[in-house]
């Protein structure tokens, strides 16, 4: 009875997932940063941030167009999109590879400091994208309980060998980035049996390629300024400030992981939905809008005060002593996370009504603001500077789609005024 309960709760499965995938990031990073100290951490970072880099690229092109379009098709149609996109996904990881091999072949020196790191970095990258991909597509196709598997079996794998390198004292930065790699080969070999793409199909292949051209184009151009706009603040902490304050910023950013449960968990349930009710009236979206905005204030906000009274011991907690008198990193990301929660129904609200061009144009404008002050700042404040950074570009953005959504009419003001 109980079983049939959780099967007939997507909500229950997709908060149960997020829970996994961000709790064992944020315990993962807590071993990491215990064991490599805070400046081979900082390198780690590096790595994940060009991870993060290329996971947005997916989305822009791939996931997050196929979350949307999914919807629109009937079972027949669902499995040869699906077909197309598998597919298609398959072409883009073997373009990544032959791209970065010819930079590490052509240009050593991009790799100076970071020597046995490029393999497996290159596969751990290729496999975490992987990952995500049959991720999102059984989100997508309403089999939540699949992907809670396989994200359940890649961390306690993953936690399992880190865990054990962490307490017999072997774990380095290269055995760190090998085993991430690695643990995710079981999860994609399971996610590719339950996604089912079939045999290869090349007019599969063009259709995907077709339709995600022509709803992507802007999202890859918003997905590339998005990164810049929201991590260009962090590279340069790591070039201006060196690579212990780059560590400790990352390190903060992850104790927020209990916050990204819920964000993640949060978008991956309501965007599917929301584009399944995208032929709702403007008062029957809206309404809908302000009951997910409604639900994540009273979902994060406790969580969020915790993190700011307790900053300073988790941070010590997290990575030791060397990190606790980072604790106002904490207060300034909270502000930030509030400024994201915010977005979360303006997000879903722009992509479900395919306004994919103002989405692009908002972070235009937070890249051009992080390039204009992203210097100024940080040579006069440090820290503090690339918080107030962090901070601005997601108000710039903020501002700016709320304004498109109420003069395209698809948010009435009196919501908007909610946050």
């Amino acid at each position: 009875m109980r079983g049939r309960l959780l099967q007939q709760s997507p909500k229950t499965w997709v908060l149960a997932d997020q829970a996994v995938v961000s709790g064992s990031s944020f315990v993962t990073n807590i071993l990491i940063a215990r064991a490599l100290g805070i400046t081979d951490y900082g390198k780690f970072s590096v790595i994940l941030l060009a991870q993060l880099f290329m996971l947005s690229i997916q989305q822009a092109v791939s996931t997050g167009v196929l979350q949307v379009m999914v919807q629109r098709y009937d079972h027949k149609e669902q499995h040869f999109y699906i077909k197309g996109v598998f597919y298609a996904q398959c072409l883009f990881f073997l373009l990544l590879g032959l791209v970065c091999l010819s930079l590490f072949l052509l240009v050593p020196r991009l790799t100076t400091g970071y020597s046995g790191l490029f393999a497996p970095g290159l596969i751990g990258t290729i496999l975490l994208l992987a990952q995500d991909f049959v991720r999102k597509t059984l989100l997508s196709l309403g089999k939540r309980s699949k992907a809670f598997v396989i994200d359940t079996l890649t961390n306690a794998i993953q936690l399992a060998v880190l865990g054990g390198l962490f307490l017999t004292g072997n774990l380095s930065l290269i055995k760190t980035c090998w085993t991430i790699g690695l643990t995710f080969i079981p999860s994609v070999a399971l996610g590719i049996v339950w996604v089912n793409p079939g045999r290869v199909s090349l007019p599969a292949v063009r259709n995907a390629f077709h339709i995600h051209s022509r709803q992507g184009g802007w999202m890859l151009m918003s997905a590339l300024l998005q990164w810049f706009a929201g991590n260009l603040f962090v590279v340069a902490a790591g070039w201006w400030l060196g690579l212990a304050a780059l560590g400790a910023l990352r390190l903060a950013q992850y104790t927020f992981g209990l916050l990204n449960v819920v964000l993640q968990a949060i978008e991956n349930y309501t965007l599917p939905t929301a584009a399944s009710r995208s032929a709702d009236t403007p008062a029957q979206f809206n309404r809908y809008l302000r009951q997910v905005l409604k639900k994540s204030l009273v979902l994060i906000g406790p969580l969020l005060l915790l993190v700011v009274l307790f900053a300073r011991p988790l941070l010590a907690f997290s990575g030791g002593p060397a990190y606790s008198r980072y604790a106002y990193v904490m207060y300034g990301l909270a502000a930030t996370y509030l400024l994201i929660l915010a977005g979360i129904p303006v997000r879903i609200a722009l992509r479900t009504k395919l306004l994919n061009r103002s989405y692009f144009t908002g972070y235009v404008l937070a890249t051009l603001f992080s390039l204009l002050a992203g210097k100024w700042l940080i040579l006069q404040w440090g820290l503090s500077g690339v918080l107030t950074g962090l901070f601005s570009s997601q108000l710039i953005l903020l501002i700016y789609w709320l304004l498109v959504l109420k003069t395209k009419n698809v948010i009435a003001w009196r919501s908007s005024t909610l946050y």
